[in-house]
């Protein structure tokens, strides 16, 4: 996942378009983790997206590996905590949001576009 971001982001100055970039570590579904890239699309999904749920913007405990995966770039790192009621047992689950407020369109409200 942080190969596939660095590339992107090495590249990020030739899209032609709005895009936005994150790693999403999910806490439900490992399928789910990945590097996504995100731009306007036709198939009604909203652009610029905004995570859904309450995302801790704060959260810092992955700081420092992802620090060393994605050197020299500021990184940003969101915990989304929802309840899972199908896990065994039922509990409480994190999933982490990691993107670089420099590179794209941020996924948090109101953050600016970097130019």
């Amino acid at each position: 996942m942080a190969q596939v971001f660095r590339g992107i982001a090495r590249d990020a100055n030739q899209f032609r378009t709005p895009f936005q970039l994150w790693i999403y570590l999910s806490g439900r579904d490992a399928g789910e983790d990945a590097t996504y890239l995100h731009t306007p699309n036709e198939n009604q999904t909203p652009f610029p997206m905004d995570p859904l749920g309450n995302v801790d913007w704060e959260h810092g405990e992955l700081l420092p590996i992802f620090g060393e995966l994605l050197p020299n770039l500021p990184l940003r790192i969101g915990e989304s905590r929802v309840f899972d009621e199908w896990a065994e047992p039922p509990r409480v689950v994190s999933s982490f949001f990691i993107y670089s407020p420099h590179i794209g369109v941020p996924l948090e409200s109101g953050a600016r576009q970097s130019t």
